[in-house]
Parts: structure tokens; sequence; C-alpha cells
């Protein structure tokens, strides 16, 4: 938001852990949505994946009792390795929502999955959503993969930068929809315009 002609950034409300509601998400997530059982398991070990309520919304009377919630106040949530920025998914699924929890720096970076080490291809994947990093990383474990939390098309060109100094080869995968096409037509500009400059 912007006070006096000067910008600030809203604090990031990190949102409330439902732990009586894991296997929901988790039903959710492989029931509904596909993804096998490891990578699910592997990441709510990690600590980046949860069954969230936006903590700057009215509370729950149930928060404390998480196990008697309403299905249709829980989350799916997937947590930017920085601890500052959160996606967040509906799990009922005649209602599909998403959102980002309030105050994500959404800029910084989106949500990770690392590859399995020992498959390692030195690949880092950039898709749209938390939800499609998980899935790409599901198919080809070798990788790693990210969100930009959207059709970010800085953030991607800072990560495909990042991913070169590193070593490692990027791939764009967003959506092939009309925003996600436009992205890429505008990331292979704006990365080609970069380019350019630096030489």
């Amino acid at each position: 938001y912007v006070l006096d002609g000067e910008a600030y950034q809203t604090a990031f409300c990190f949102p409330h852990i439902l732990p009586g509601k894991t296997n929901e998400v988790k039903y959710y997530l492989n029931g509904e949505r596909g993804l096998p059982m490891w990578i699910i398991n592997k990441q709510i070990s990690n600590g980046v994946l949860f069954a969230g309520f936006p903590s700057d919304w009215e509370p729950d009377k149930l928060l404390r009792e998480s196990e008697k919630m309403k299905n249709s106040r829980v989350w799916a949530t997937f947590l930017a390795p920085n601890g500052m920025a959160a996606e967040m998914r509906g799990i009922e699924n005649n209602k599909p929502a998403k959102i980002l929890a309030k105050g994500s720096e959404k800029n910084t970076g989106g949500y990770l999955v690392p590859a399995e080490k020992k498959y390692n291809e030195g690949v880092l994947a950039i898709c749209e959503a938390s939800v499609d990093a998980t899935s790409y990383s599901s198919l080809y474990p070798g990788r790693s993969s990210t969100s930009v939390m959207g059709v970010n098309v800085d953030l991607a060109i800072e990560l495909t930068f990042e991913a070169d100094e590193k070593g490692l080869k990027s791939h764009i995968n967003f959506d092939n929809d009309f925003a996600g096409n436009t992205a890429t037509f505008q990331f292979h500009k704006k990365i080609q315009e970069q380019i350019d400059d630096d030489e």
C-alpha cells in the first residue's frame, strides 16, 4: 500500500496451521488432484505443506479443535522457502478457490520442490502455481521445480538467471491457456532484451 507517497509491503500473515485436517488435505491433493502420496508426505514432513486457515480472516471458533472444522474452511497451504509467502487452495472440490496469504512477498520466490538428490538432473522447472510445481516434480523427481505464484514474468526471468549462475538448466512451464501463453511470449521477449543489453 502507499502512505504519504511511500510504498509499503503489507506484513505477511502466516496462516493458522490445522493439524487435525492434514488427512483431508492429503485426500484432496491425492484423490482430487492426482498427486502421488510420496511427494505429498515429503512436503508435509519438510513443513512446507499443511492444512491452513487465513490468519487475517475472522477466526473460526474451532481453530483449536480443527478436526471438527468444516472442510469448506480448510485450505491446502504451500509455504515458500523464505517463509514469507504462501499459496492456499480450498480443498472442497465443488468450490475451487485459490488465494495468496495476505502480505505474501510474491516477488521474492515461490513454492519450491527440490530434486531427489540421487536422481538430480540439474534442472529447475518454473511453473505458475504450487500444485503445478508439485505435479511436475512427481513426474520428474530428478528436477527441482518452483512456482512463481501466478504468471509472474519478472520473477521467472530472475530465477532463470539465478539457475544459470548455478549451472542449472531452466524450463518454463506456464499453463497452456491465454494467460500462460501470453506470459511465455513476454518472458522470451524480456529475457532476450536483457541478454542483448548485457552484450
